[in-house]
This record gives C-alpha cells, sequence and structure tokens, in this order.
C-alpha cells in the first residue's frame, strides 16, 4: 500500500508514503487520476493506492471503502483477466443478500465510485 495509512490486512504499518513507492505504482495512480479526470472534477486528489493479487478462484469480500482519509471518490484500475464486481445494499437493508449491480471490469478498466452514499449504502 502507498499513500495515506488504510486500516486493512495487516493493520497500517505496512503503508508507504506516495513519494518512496515503486515507479509502477506512481505510473498506475497517475492513469488512474488521467481516466478518473474525465468523469470528475480535475482538482480531485487520489491519496492511496492498494494493490490486491487474485488468482484463479479468489475474490475480494464484500466491504466499503469508508475510512474518513479516503474521501468521496474512490477509483480502480483492473489488471489481468476479467472479474465480475458485485454490489449490494448494506447490513442495514431487508434485501442486504440481494445483488443490486454487476459490472464485468477487465483488464486496464477504470471504475468510479463518486460520492459518499456509495461507500455508505452499499458493499
Amino acid at each position: 500500500m502507498a499513500g495515506e495509512p488504510y486500516k486493512y490486512v495487516g493493520g497500517t504499518s505496512n503503508t508507504v508514503p506516495l513519494s518512496e513507492t515503486l515507479d509502477c505504482i506512481r505510473e498506475a495512480l497517475d492513469l488512474i487520476k488521467q481516466r478518473a479526470h474525465l468523469v470528475v472534477n480535475p482538482g480531485t486528489q487520489f491519496n492511496e493506492v492498494l494493490t490486491a493479487t487474485y488468482l484463479e478462484g479468489q475474490k475480494m469480500s464484500y466491504h466499503s471503502d469508508d475510512e474518513k482519509r479516503l474521501g468521496p471518490i474512490i477509483a480502480s484500475l483492473s489488471l489481468g483477466s476479467p472479474a465480475t464486481m458485485h454490489f449490494r445494499r448494506c447490513a442495514m437493508s431487508a434485501n442486504r443478500k440481494e445483488i443490486a449491480l454487476s459490472l464485468i471490469i477487465r483488464h486496464g478498466d477504470v471504475l468510479i465510485m463518486e460520492g459518499h452514499d456509495v461507500q455508505s449504502d452499499y458493499d
């Protein structure tokens, strides 16, 4: 992880400042910014890069990126094989187990999640 401390697997001690991270991480962040700024305010700052690797059959569990330091806009860069990303309403909803939205994400896709409600209302 690079950027702001982020509570993920292993705590926050494995986060390094963006200025000290690998060039490939900064290049990925630049690509995300370039694409994101086509649809959101060009002044939007992205302050964290989390990298995750999934082997065939693995997946990320439902979650919200709702840490205060992350801000209201989350951008995701997909690399590798196509995958399906599912969104569902958060635990307070009676329809919690129903999938509200499914997206197929492919290599090079940048997904933008904008607004506090995305993180507070959906996993």
